[in-house]
């Protein structure tokens, strides 16, 4: 049922409009299992439901409100993966572009070959 759908009803009653089995989001279930149900059936909003005793509608969830929550948990996570530069001292000449002391390898020895296997 579309918005569209209940504001021109034609005054048809609402036993007319309601499904036996309405695809709904369950109050205590992961957001992950409302996305999927959204995906599987094309709908865009559920109903959110006590699964015991009466069932009772508690809200309603909207696809906008799964993207909010994702994209408060990307922000979060990207707080919690700061990239933190560090500086290693004294231990070589060289400074690489993250700011790491580097030390230089050791010049290789005249007739071998790197990769060589003897």
């Amino acid at each position: 049922m579309t918005r569209r759908e209940v504001a021109h009803g034609n005054g048809r009653p609402l036993r007319e409009w309601l499904k036996a089995n309405p695809v709904v989001a369950y109050m205590d279930e992961p957001l992950r299992a409302a996305a999927y149900r959204m995906a599987e059936t094309g709908k865009t909003r559920l109903p959110v439901l006590k699964r015991r005793g009466d069932r009772t509608l508690v809200g309603m969830i909207a696809l906008r409100d799964l993207l909010r929550a994702r994209t408060r948990h990307l922000e979060e996570e990207r707080a919690r993966e700061r990239v933190l530069q560090v500086r290693f001292t004294g231990f070589g000449r060289a400074r690489g572009s993250a700011g790491l002391s580097v030390t230089p390898l050791p010049p290789e020895k005249s007739g071998s070959s790197p990769g060589a296997t003897d």
